[in-house]
């Protein structure tokens, strides 16, 4: 299981590569002469440039999440227009100051936070991927936890590969856990009481 999700990870990277490559190639090719190889803008919007760099990341993501994309000339240049699309609307709401906007700033407060936590679990993983493992004796311990009531319960074998999955989510929480018990021991964490009960005083 684990060498075929390094397989797909390799897949992965491959096909990244390939595209941003692809990219390289079809933006040179699709010129019409006036760019030189060694230029970074694709398209400009308002005299704003659309870096080759940045197109060829957002086309790479667009592609890993679109199993269907096929890359070619038209869907390059379809992409294009939709990247163009992006930031006339960007350039827009930045002209209304909506930037500004407290409602967004939150936001992007938030989105930030979240993404960063999201990568700080991932990287977590990683470090625990060598270290956590279901056996089959706990496997087995599950599915005999499984209560039957009126459907009978499904052979082990079709429900195997789900409880390890489950099991082994699980000692993945329980790592968080225990290590957020250990950031907690090492930080310096000052609670203001007075402070939090002002949420109630309504002062």
């Amino acid at each position: 299981m684990i060498n075929r999700r390094l397989r797909s990870n390799d897949v992965k990277r491959s096909q990244t590569l390939f595209v941003i490559l692809s990219v390289i190639l079809i933006s040179i090719i699709t010129s019409c002469g006036g760019q030189k190889q060694n230029e970074e803008a694709v398209a400009t919007v308002n005299g704003a440039p659309v870096l080759l760099k940045e197109f060829q990341k957002d086309l790479a993501i667009y592609a890993n999440r679109n199993p269907d994309f096929k890359l070619d000339t038209q869907s390059v240049e379809d992409h294009l227009d939709m990247f163009i699309d992006k930031q006339l609307m960007i350039q827009e709401a930045t002209k209304m100051g909506l930037a500004k906007d407290d409602r967004f700033l939150e936001t992007i407060k938030r989105f930030w936070e979240q993404t960063l936590i999201r990568e700080l679990i991932d990287a977590k993983s990683s470090e625990w991927r060598d270290k956590l493992f279901v056996t089959e004796d706990e496997i087995q311990s599950h599915y005999q936890e499984i209560k039957s009531g009126a459907i009978p319960k499904p052979p082990l074998k079709d429900v195997h590969d789900e409880i390890k999955t489950s099991l082994l989510e699980q000692k993945k929480q329980k790592a968080m856990e225990e290590w957020l018990k250990e950031a907690r021991k090492g930080a310096s964490i000052k609670i203001d009481a007075r402070g939090l009960q002002r949420i109630f005083s309504n002062e």
